[in-house]
């Protein structure tokens, strides 16, 4: 889960999206209260989802909202 990350740092942004790319278990949620963003890292993301990688991006913020599509409780 990445919350408010633009992936405007381009060393941290290669590492998340080879890891999506490599690792095909990886699941991840980008959170962010705007999710259009104008980098070329971002749309790397969008690409991958659109791809049907296991990304996917959530339009909120750390508050009630994102405890309720995550769940309250976390069950192994």
């Amino acid at each position: 889960i990445t919350v408010g990350f633009s992936f405007a740092d381009n060393h941290i942004s290669q590492m998340i999206y080879q890891a999506v790319l490599h690792n095909k278990g990886l699941a991840m949620l980008i959170t962010d209260y705007s999710i259009e963003q104008d980098n070329a890292n971002w749309k790397e993301m969008q690409d991958l989802m659109e791809q049907n990688y296991q990304v996917a991006f959530l339009k909120a913020t750390m508050n009630d909202d994102v405890s309720y599509y995550l769940g309250e409780y976390y069950d192994d």
